[in-house]
């Protein structure tokens, strides 16, 4: 204990207390220009302000006080203590004796990080905090904790990789395959896949001369071969065949590139899937998924039918499986008209559902049977559920009270009696320009939504879009008022229109003043 600790134990209360205290609040007010000559010389007054600065005038805990930066001093009029350190962070070590490290400041000193045994000490101090222990660093330590333990440099010096910044920290106590990445540059170097692949048949018990007919893709992903594989088109035979081209050739391997591209081999080796793994035929659809062809080593049988098992099924059981009994449809899937009219027609046809029933296809319908379709009408038919039963069915025809639409005086469709009286006001009102309803759709490209308006009006030259929000201040329906204000949004940055929105309370006013007024505003 050196003479300076009694100064850094006196209490927080009593430190307003001290001499040199009641100089620095002169100062601070304006009385004392200056503090007298040869103040910071002596160490227990810089020990006694800053602490009274930071404790007393900031109330600032122990984990605020290394974040006191060289302004915080100088709107205090303490910048001459700088002068006798070389930075905020020795001034605040000097006076907190043995209470903090380097690391627990902003910036840690030039070199810190090239020194192992500063970054073993500050991984393992975060480690402890954490609860982990040695034991625990392959299953718990990633990339994402060491950038989130202020370890970006100490990384950086190590190449980026967890491996070799694990390793200079545990010199030899861990290998490269430990962790779920090799360094980058690490299969540049051929002699180190060829070492990898005699580790793994040695692990494996399999004889040099099998590797054509037993490492499979499966296997060389576990033992981490897949960015390798990537560089050979996901091909072993490839992959293996480049590393020892003296003893193997493509000839030997059971699945060449060709193999799948003969059907019967695709069957053989589906059939035999479905065989051991004890799969029904009708639950084919839950367990095909591309993880699945991966885990059983057939990456390539995949890839042969663009990575999209509803392509395989679909081929092999042609109309037998709807796309929507898969876990999940390809991207883009319901961009295009014929996908979606093809949902819906086998949709009908696997149900018996008949032409006099298909009307009654409603959202709250699909919310009991089948809630995926409702996001696809939500995105690609403005929510009117009746558009795409018309697309969907053009050898029928639909009369509007099968839908429970109402017919305006010019024949055209409303969703709602609120729509209907305010299509029937605006031909009234407008008796020269041409009202249209849900004619024309537009693709919102930031959302992906498709917008029908409920009306276009084309008066004096000008195009008006407008829309009414007859549920905007209800709850009925989840994420309507989001859907809604994106809408708004769209229509109202879209070039060569303008937008005239309308709400409940618009409709209240007799004679409807409130809707003549926005008009007019526009016009």
């Amino acid at each position: 204990m050196d003479e300076l600790d009694k100064y850094r134990n006196i209490k927080t209360n009593l430190l307003s207390e001290q001499k040199i205290v009641l100089v620095f609040l002169e100062v601070l007010s304006g009385r004392k220009k200056s503090f007298p000559s040869g103040t910071w010389l002596k160490k227990m007054n810089i020990i006694i302000v800053v602490r009274f600065l930071v404790e007393q005038k900031l109330k600032l805990n122990k984990k605020e006080i290394p974040k006191v930066s060289r302004q915080v001093l100088c709107d205090n009029k303490l910048l001459g203590i700088l002068n006798r350190f070389s930075s905020i962070r020795m001034l605040i070590m000097f006076v907190y004796k043995d209470c903090y490290n380097e690391t627990d400041f902003g910036r840690v000193s030039k070199g810190y990080w090239s020194i192992n045994e500063n970054i073993k000490k500050h991984f393992e101090k975060c480690m402890q905090r954490y609860g982990y222990t040695k034991e625990n660093v392959i299953k718990n330590i990633t990339m994402e904790l060491i950038l989130e333990w202020g370890m970006s440099n100490a990384l950086k010096r190590n190449g980026n990789s967890l491996f070799k910044l694990i390793n200079a920290i545990y010199p030899g106590e861990y290998t490269v395959f430990d962790f779920k990445s090799v360094p980058q540059g690490f299969w540049d170097n051929a002699e180190n896949a060829r070492k990898r692949i005699f580790e793994m048949i040695e692990t494996e018990d399999i004889s040099f001369h099998e590797i054509p007919t037993k490492v499979t893709q499966e296997l060389l992903i576990r033992y981490h071969f897949g960015t390798l594989l990537k560089r050979h088109k996901g091909s072993s035979s490839q992959l293996i065949c480049s590393l020892f081209p003296a003893d193997f050739s493509k000839a030997q391997f059971r699945k060449t590139n060709r193999y799948w591209k003969d059907i019967q081999n695709v069957r053989t080796t589906i059939n035999s899937l479905l065989k051991d793994h004890n799969i029904p035929h009708q639950d084919i659809p839950k367990y095909f998924t591309k993880a699945f062809f991966q885990e059983q080593g057939l990456y390539g049988l995949i890839q042969e039918f663009n990575a999209s098992p509803i392509e395989l099924v679909n081929k092999l059981y042609p109309g037998q499986f709807e796309v929507t009994e898969f876990q999940r449809v390809p991207n883009r899937y319901w961009y295009s008209k014929e996908n979606r009219i093809q949902a819906l027609r086998t949709f009908c046809v696997k149900r018996n559902i008949y032409r006099e029933n298909i009307p009654n296809l409603t959202r709250s319908y699909f919310r009991k049977v089948f809630p995926r379709f409702i996001s696809l009408v939500d995105r690609h038919y403005d929510s009117k559920f009746h558009l795409w039963i018309i697309e969907s069915f053009p050898e029928y025809s639909f009369s509007p009270e099968e839908f429970r639409l109402h017919v305006g005086v010019d024949g055209q469709l409303c969703d709602s009696m609120e729509e209907l009286q305010i299509h029937n006001f605006l031909l009234e009102w407008l008796k020269d320009a041409e009202v249209t309803r849900e004619k024309t759709k537009f693709i919102n490209s930031v959302s992906g939504e498709g917008y029908y308006p409920d009306w276009i009006i084309e008066l004096q030259e000008q195009s008006i879009i407008v829309e009414y929000f007859g549920l905007f201040h209800s709850d009925k329906y989840k994420g309507y008022k989001e859907k809604s204000e994106r809408k708004m949004q769209y229509f109202q940055n879209l070039k060569g229109y303008k937008f005239l929105p309308i709400f409940p309370e618009d409709i209240k006013n007799i004679g409807y003043e409130s809707i003549k007024n926005k008009f007019k505003s526009l016009l």
